[in-house]
């Protein structure tokens, strides 16, 4: 199954996640955790992906789906290309930038999942009020 369909597919996919369900999203979510062996890695991902559709994000623009749509994207997306770490990964991508767009406690977040999540967190989080200064963006994807 394709993760990138052409420009204009991605695109009105991302206008029609802002509103629904992604379900190829969903479908690619299953696909990629039908293939993990150990299940309590399983099991991880499962408390992560539910975890995540539970919290409430504050993002302009977006609805809970258009912003949870997001996340499962970037999960599946990190789950593919780093499939030896598929479980540590997967929950990074899903929680990527929760300290931007949530209430969470990073510290109460962290004792959920037996994974380093705090750095992972740290790095990923943009600084909204610097995130269109190229010197910034510079340094943000150096750091990460």
């Amino acid at each position: 199954m394709p993760y990138f369909r052409s420009i204009e597919e991605e695109r009105s996919r991302r206008i029609q996640a802002r509103t629904m369900e992604d379900s190829l999203a969903l479908r690619q979510w299953d696909a990629v955790y039908s293939k993990i062996g150990a299940a309590g890695d399983r099991e991880k991902l499962k408390k992560a992906f539910d975890y995540a559709k539970g919290m409430t994000f504050h993002h302009p623009g977006l609805s809970f789906l258009g912003y949870f749509n997001h996340c499962l994207r970037v999960s599946v997306i990190c789950m593919t290309l780093y499939p030896q770490d598929q479980t540590e990964i997967g929950i990074i991508g899903l929680f990527h930038n929760f300290l931007e767009v949530t209430d969470v406690d990073l510290t109460e977040l962290s004792s959920q999942f037996d994974i380093p999540l705090e750095n992972a967190l740290k790095t990923l989080t943009v600084d909204r009020a610097q995130q269109w200064d190229p010197e910034y963006q510079k340094q943000y994807y150096v750091r990460i």
